[in-house]
């Protein structure tokens, strides 16, 4: 059976592929046709994943009293309770303090970005360092989800677009949706990218709405299947 490829950028794979024979009682055989399909869209990061390093030396009978005090600087300084620990080390030194060093990380708003380094310095005192380590622009776990679900969305409106072309060309088949298979890719800014971003951002002047962004990408394997009426 021939079939002319779609005027598209989607690639038709299309098979005669015999997943059914006709048994005795004539059973329909069922073809399908496979491709792929991939949808984009840029979405909008209103708010960075910054992460922080903590350098503090205590008395040993002081360091409960240090890391609620830690914390609870971090939290003031964004607004609400934000923080996470990533990474927790305590290490005695030569003069017999303690030397606690710590990895945290927030999802920090947009409009706070812009003075966060200024912040982080007036917390920083003798016996206490904090230091931004990176700031990644990208999407957050519901504006990832949100995106995802459009894309399907699309995907699923170009197959149905699919099926009644494929109806019109020959209409002596039902077709229907066989199987879909969804992966997901992303475009990620190399190291260089992404420091000179930090360094942008942590400089100027922000907008009321953030510029920044990522395109999500959603590849699907698509299989219509067929029978003849």
């Amino acid at each position: 059976m021939k079939i002319p490829m779609k005027k598209s950028c989607v690639a038709l794979l299309l098979g005669s592929t015999i997943l059914m024979t006709a048994n005795a009682d004539n059973s329909p055989v069922l073809n399908t046709v496979s491709y792929q399909l991939q949808a984009k869209q840029w979405v909008r990061v209103d708010s960075a994943e910054v992460t922080v390093s903590v350098n503090a030396t205590v008395k040993d009978q002081a360091l409960t009293q240090l890391q609620q005090e830690i914390i609870s600087k971090l939290n003031q300084m964004v607004g609400g309770d934000k923080w996470h620990v990533n990474d927790f080390q305590i290490n005695p030194d030569a003069s017999g303090l303690q030397t606690l060093s710590w990895r945290v990380s927030a999802r920090i708003p947009w409009q706070s970005i812009n003075t966060l380094q200024q912040k982080i310095t007036q917390i920083s005192q003798k016996g206490q360092k904090y230091n931004i380590e990176n700031i990644s622009f990208t999407p957050s776990a519901d504006e990832k989800r949100q995106a995802m679900e459009q894309l399907r969305q699309q995907i699923y409106a170009e197959v149905k677009q699919e099926i009644v072309k494929l109806e019109q060309d020959f209409p002596n088949n039902n077709y229907f949706v066989h199987n879909i298979n969804f992966s997901t890719s992303q475009p990620v800014l190399n190291a260089a990218q992404n420091n000179m971003q930090q360094m942008t951002m942590l400089k100027m002047p922000y907008p009321q709405q953030s510029p920044m962004g990522r395109e999500l990408m959603l590849d699907a394997s698509v299989e219509i299947g067929s029978v003849t009426k």
